[in-house]
């Protein structure tokens, strides 16, 4: 049986480490090719290995097997935070909490519970409240 040197990280374990960060270089031309994200931001990606020893049966050779142990990960650029707004509005009469969507183009904001309001909180248990009153 013919052995073959490793002559470069490519020929361990049967081109894991290549497949491994092959699959981590996707992700990185996939994160510059982000609109949402910097391209000129740094990505990084890490290799490690990690050889166990184990010999197979005693002997002053040093005769044995490797155990590999490969994993690749990435740093990616992050997509920048988003800002937004909401209206939080205390009902007294009810003592609870709703949010409200924050909407450029309404001029007012009636924070009334009524049915016919056009105003409709994101959250809010004031109609529970009522109804476990009535």
């Amino acid at each position: 049986m013919s052995q073959v040197a490793i002559r470069s990280i490519l020929d361990i374990g049967g081109g894991i480490v290549d497949r491994q960060f092959f699959t981590e270089w996707e992700a990185v031309l996939e994160n510059i090719n982000n609109p949402n994200v910097k391209t000129d931001a740094v990505r990084e990606i890490t290799i490690t290995l990690l050889f166990y020893f184990w010999k197979i049966k005693p002997s002053n050779k040093g005769t044995g097997i490797a155990r590999i142990l490969s994993s690749a990960r990435s740093k990616l650029a992050q997509e920048p935070a988003e800002e937004g707004s909401l209206y939080l509005h205390r009902h007294p009469q009810a003592l609870t909490l709703s949010a409200y969507s924050h909407n450029p183009q309404q001029s007012e904001f009636d924070f009334t519970a009524e049915k016919n309001s056009k105003v409709r909180p994101l959250h809010s248990n004031i109609n529970k409240k009522e109804e476990n009153d009535g």
